[in-house]
């Protein structure tokens, strides 16, 4: 003899999936905030100054920037600039993300590298983009390469 109540078994399967969709939906989140694929959780130490990132777009697939920008964020660097590359930064070709160093001074760089593996540093001073470094994605993969130099683009 079943002593539950026919009502109570609904409400416990409805539980158990939201249950099921909360663990799927952290589960998830560890892996895009971290930048790992097996869902290890990297803890990024804070950087003696504020780092002000200009992400940019040099490829053809559409939202690049902004997917990469998540990842950067999650390093504790501050993305200022979102956008599209001028024409003399596109190149679908490239393998590596271009960092360009915009004020003399790299901070921030070796958590880039740690991120993406490979990444092609240039020093590019410029004053008209106010941030210390530019990261731009080419291709259609955040390890992709670029060259050159940006447009100013605001998010």
């Amino acid at each position: 003899m079943d002593m539950k109540p026919r009502s109570m078994r609904p409400a416990f399967w409805g539980v158990a999936v939201l249950a099921i969709v909360a663990a799927v939906t952290l589960a998830l989140r560890t892996r895009s905030a971290s930048g790992t694929t097996d869902g290890a959780r990297v803890t990024w130490q804070p950087l003696s100054r504020r780092v002000e990132v200009q992400v940019l777009n040099g490829g053809t697939v559409p939202g690049l920037a902004l997917a990469m920008t998540r990842r950067i964020r999650a390093t504790g660097l501050d993305v200022v600039l979102i956008g599209d590359a001028g024409d003399a930064l596109r190149d679908s070709t490239r393998r590596a993300p271009l960092v360009l160093v915009r004020r003399g001074d790299t901070s921030g760089v070796g958590r880039l590298r740690e991120l993406f593996d490979t990444v092609e540093v240039r020093d590019a001073p410029d004053a008209r983009p106010l941030v210390d470094l530019t990261v731009v994605f080419g291709g259609g993969r955040a390890d992709r390469k670029p060259q050159s130099d940006a447009v100013d683009a605001h998010p």
